[in-house]
């Protein structure tokens, strides 16, 4: 908006400037046609010595012509005085031009600079944020998963009912990421995302239970145990083994 307001302000500045030299030639065309008198001229040359009063007297030249000729001075420092203003018009015109060409160059390099400045900050903000958001990400996962591992491990320690569907399927995905292959990268994935994809026992037997509904126990297990923990003052003790 500010550029458009510059552009237009420049423009009609132009303008003015335009009009006044076309005013300033016009005017010194008007002179030169007043003061180009070459049969007024061809006279005088012919009749040296003799006064404008006397060539007028024998009607060498009119009255007309003779105000012309005393009018000759005043009229050549006239248009001698509108061509220096004409001249440097021109100058300042130029001048103006070339103030207004390097102003523009500067000011297209400050706003490209500014702009590149800004895109640079813009994309290295996106960057932070993306990389908090997957190191959080991250984060989430690996408690998820430690919080996985550790339900397992009180499960086997409590000696649960083996043959329930959800120990089953617990020990048959611990068996899956402790396999130490791409397997058990597709195992972690899937109890991280929440998948709905049925497990198997360690012998291979088809379960109802999927990892979603896993992912779901081992949630219960830690809101449990943190809202047990509270309760006994586990927080306080650091060294308290009942939670």
């Amino acid at each position: 908006m500010v550029v458009n307001i510059e552009q237009e302000h420049s423009q009609c500045q132009q303008e003015d400037r335009k009009l006044h030299l076309q005013h300033i030639s016009l005017n010194i065309l008007t002179l030169c046609l007043q003061t180009n008198a070459s049969k007024v001229d061809n006279i005088l040359s012919e009749n040296p010595g003799k006064t404008l009063d006397e060539l007028v007297a024998v009607r060498k030249i009119n009255a007309d012509q003779k105000a012309q000729i005393l009018k000759k001075p005043s009229l050549q420092a006239s248009l001698a005085q509108l061509e220096e203003q004409i001249a440097q018009y021109k100058k300042f015109d130029q001048e103006y031009k070339a103030r207004m060409s390097s102003e523009k160059a500067e000011f297209e390099k400050s706003f490209t600079e500014r702009a590149s400045k800004e895109l640079e900050e813009a994309v290295a903000a996106t960057k932070a944020e993306a990389q908090s958001i997957a190191e959080k990400e991250q984060e989430q996962a690996l408690l998820l998963l430690s919080q996985f591992l550790r339900l397992a491990a009180v499960r086997r320690g409590e000696e649960e009912n083996a043959g329930l569907q959800e120990n089953m399927a617990l020990e048959g995905l611990l068996a899956q990421v402790y396999s130490g292959d791409a397997n058990a990268v597709a195992a972690m994935g899937n109890l991280i995302h929440g998948s709905e994809e049925t497990l198997v026992s360690v012998t291979g037997e088809p379960l109802a239970v999927t990892c979603k509904s896993l992912l779901f126990i081992t949630w219960l297990a830690f809101t449990d145990r943190m809202s047990r923990c509270r309760n006994q003052g586990c927080f306080a003790r650091p060294s308290s083994t009942n939670c």
